[in-house]
């Protein structure tokens, strides 16, 4: 089984923008995030679990930096240069890449807000059950 991170690069570090089940979907949410005026450059990184061994084996499947025109400073001769931005390369082997931050988008889709989803609705169903019985016995 194997999962898809987008991440996009920002303030020097790779952060998860999504997660996909599909390879194409993946690399479809990243080139529309590289259209953004907020990513510098975006990659996918599928994560392949080995059940025999318990780990995770990460591969960059995708890469992409966007490219800005600069003007030559002093050359005065009105030739454009494209400098193409170049993050630094972070760890991502292992369980779990300290590296990484997790984007509030990926947190929704993970299994402990499942859980804490989970965990609201059933408090709310109980708070309306009582409710609704103290204004049955009022009746």
């Amino acid at each position: 089984m194997s999962n898809y991170e987008v991440q996009s690069h920002k303030n020097g570090q790779w952060v998860i923008a999504s997660v996909q089940d599909d390879q194409d979907e993946a690399i479809y949410e990243a080139q529309r995030l590289l259209q953004g005026k907020r990513t510098t450059s975006v990659r996918v990184v599928q994560e392949i679990y080995d059940a025999n061994s318990d780990t995770y084996r990460m591969k960059v499947i995708f890469r992409r930096a966007r490219a800005s025109e600069t003007s030559d400073g002093g050359a005065g001769d009105g030739t454009k240069k494209k400098k193409v931005a170049r993050p630094k390369e972070l760890s991502t082997f292992g369980k779990f890449s300290r590296d990484t931050k997790i984007s509030f988008r990926a947190f929704i889709g993970s299994v402990p807000f499942l859980i804490i989803k989970f965990a609201v609705i059933i408090g709310l169903g109980i708070w309306l059950l009582v409710s609704l019985q103290e204004v049955a016995e009022k009746l």
